[in-house]
């Protein structure tokens, strides 16, 4: 990594050009010891304070409104490794600043990393930090995320983790309003968002914000005014009903999801969430869906009104009465299959397999969708005699259903040889048919049908985890790795995916 003095001098003569070009600058004050991230419209300023081996937010301003929203004594980030908190404010005095650089981002942005490296004689001495700041040239906006790397010769325990930890005010405290549950209803602080908040807004009466969090479904926790008049953005704490913890292994680097907080100056809750909000998630959050030339506009789906009462001849007449009103995608949903868990066609409903009936949808003019449940197996399946020992268990070690109450199904733990099965199932059935939706029910982590704690992740303990906590975690980084392969592979297909798994904007084309 380069010097601090050469990296310096880098971004005064090369970096400066290119940032002021775009809108965007990223800089380095040597004299007051801090890095200010800009563009016309706001400036978040962080500072380097060596006389207390600090790194923290002092200022977040909108130039707009020439408001401050910052306020002092944030932690800048907060977690625990092995029960000791961690932060960036000056009062713990747990970090160096060693170095920065500043990279390119997606659509005309920029990232500055920052590293950080534990003091000695501080719970922090084994542990470094990359933090990254992601600025835009059009927005109010800072998207935030960091590497944890454990430098020590131990494992150590991570959780209660804030990547985003300032206090911020609008004018108002506790008294503003708190728009959440994907805007629906209005509360007053304290706040605690959850799956349903991957984008609060908070009005105040000078100021208007919108808090972020791109962590996967049941995972994610936004903190509105839990403590002060801050605001925290990460993963569930260890009092939580689903929460996180991770085992680092020596020198093994935890990479956190993102988060964002933007500035809003729209007078309406409604126009601030369709506005400034729509254009980050259209514009800058990589949602296929957004990128493609020509985007789906209709799409029938069989579940309403005939549940799994479907047949070839069935879904043949529906897409004879289809041709003409503009459905691009014709999805066949519950019904199809023989067995959960096998996946294939019902030969009775479906006597010529599913290529025929896919093959006969595009001739009227649409595209074949389908619908699979990935984790879900039938006790009767071959798939379930085969891989039966790799079930989601509860605490007694029993197989668990997280899909619907019933003991004629189990959940599959998609953190051992079931994830290959699957994939190349799901693979097959695609490839072999040339479906282009799919829709995939995810209840395998905490489901929408069984609204019970208690069966909500596993208790196995295996050798790629340590306990239900780790489980429910590493279980969505395994997702996302499915998701990328299964986009990879089929670059076009439409991936729709149920939202009380995810909890945010991965709902559609992943």
């Amino acid at each position: 990594m380069k010097t601090i003095n050469t990296l310096l001098l880098i971004s005064l003569m090369i970096f400066s050009t290119n940032l002021f070009s775009q809108n965007i600058e990223i800089d380095y004050n040597k004299n007051q010891n801090t890095i200010t991230l800009s563009n016309s419209i706001f400036e978040r300023v962080l500072k380097i304070d060596s006389e207390n081996n600090a790194f923290y937010t002092s200022s977040f301003k909108d130039k707009r409104k020439d408001y401050e929203y910052w306020r002092k004594g944030n932690d800048e980030f907060t977690f625990q490794l092995d029960g000791n908190k961690i932060t960036g404010n000056k009062k713990d005095k747990q970090f160096i600043f060693v170095d920065y650089i500043v990279e390119d981002g997606k659509e005309n942005s920029k990232i500055l990393k920052v590293y950080l490296k534990g003091s000695s004689n501080t719970d922090a001495h084994e542990t470094e930090l990359f933090i990254y700041y992601q600025v835009y040239e059009d927005l109010a906006c800072v998207r935030k995320w960091m590497e944890i790397k454990n430098t020590s010769k131990e494992e150590k325990v991570l959780n209660n983790l804030a990547w985003e930890k300032i206090r911020l005010d609008p004018w108002g405290g506790p008294s503003a309003q708190i728009y959440a549950s994907y805007g629906r209803y209005k509360f007053k602080a304290p706040y605690v968002g959850g799956k349903d908040d991957p984008a609060i807004l908070v009005k105040g009466q000078k100021g208007t914000y919108i808090l972020g969090n791109e962590a996967p479904g049941v995972m994610k926790y936004i903190g509105i005014y839990d403590d002060s008049n801050g605001i925290s953005i990460g993963l569930n704490p260890s009092d939580h009903d689903y929460p996180f913890r991770k085992h680092l292994k020596p020198n093994e680097v935890f990479t956190t999801p993102q988060s964002f907080v933007m500035f809003s100056i729209e007078e309406k809750p409604e126009d601030c969430l369709e506005n400034d909000l729509a254009k980050y998630i259209r514009k800058y959050m990589g949602v296929k869906l957004f990128q493609r030339e020509k985007r789906p506009l209709f799409c029938y789906n069989t579940w309403s009104p005939f549940t799994t009462n479907i047949n070839e001849s069935m879904v043949k007449e529906i897409a004879n009465s289809l041709v003409g009103t503009g459905v691009e995608y014709l999805v066949m949903d519950d019904g199809w299959q023989d067995n959960w868990g096998d996946w294939n066609a019902d030969k009775e409903k479906f006597p010529n397999g599913l290529k025929p009936i896919c093959d006969y949808i595009r001739s009227k003019g649409m595209k074949p969708g389908l619908w699979i449940s990935y984790a879900a197996a039938k006790v009767e399946s071959d798939a379930f005699k085969k891989y039966k020992e790799y079930a989601v268990k509860d605490k007694n070690g029993n197989p668990v259903d997280l899909h619907v109450s019933s003991n004629k199904q189990f959940t599959m733990n998609i953190l051992s040889p079931w994830y290959d099965y699957i994939k190349e199932r799901i693979f097959t059935i695609v490839e072999d048919n040339g479906i282009e939706y799919l829709k995939i029910d995810f209840a395998m982590v905490k489901s929408a049908y069984v609204m019970d704690v208690e069966r909500s992740g596993s208790y196995d303990s295996r050798a790629q985890y340590k306990g239900r906590e780790e489980f429910l975690y590493l279980s969505y980084i395994k997702l996302t790795g499915f998701f990328d392969e299964l986009s990879a592979k089929f670059p076009e297909l439409v991936i729709d995916c149920t939202f009380e798994l995810w909890g945010d904007w991965h709902i559609i084309d992943y």
